[in-house]
């Protein structure tokens, strides 16, 4: 019975001893579950409402999400849904273009923190306000 407890408090000893055990975990995993914790940015889907614009572009949910590495945004609004073009996305920087009624292009810029979104849209008609509060987190 003590040669059974003294190898199995052995095996335990070099087990949680050494560096490659059963249970540690590689660095590239924890790296990952931290960024996906700590750093939402962008990413996501957002309730955002413009001020001083038409009802029509007033309201909407913006979905941004990476795509074969590539950000990609949808501008979902009650009449439709806009494409965002030259989409840049660094760190919690989000800038694109929309075309609306395929004839205006508006840039847009927004910055995210947290669960909020703030940025500019600037169009022929001027620059406007964005503020949004986050629905969903990214996938």
């Amino acid at each position: 019975m003590i040669g059974r407890f003294q190898f199995l408090l052995g095996f335990l000893v070099f087990l949680f001893g050494t560096n490659q055990g059963v249970f540690a975990a590689p660095d590239n995993q924890v790296v990952v579950l931290e960024s996906i914790t700590n750093d939402k940015g962008p990413l996501g889907v957002w309730d955002y409402e413009v001020e001083g614009t038409e009802d029509a572009y007033r309201k909407g949910v913006l979905f941004v999400r990476m795509e074969d590495g590539k950000p990609i945004v949808e501008v979902h609004l009650g009449n439709g849904v806009l494409n965002g073009q030259d989409v840049q996305l660094k760190g919690d920087t989000l800038k694109f273009i929309v075309n609306i009624d395929g004839v205006e292009r508006v840039s847009v810029v927004l910055n995210a923190e947290d669960d909020t979104i703030l940025g500019q849209a600037s169009s022929a008609q001027g620059s406007f306000t964005i503020k949004g509060t986050r629905k969903m987190p990214p996938e």
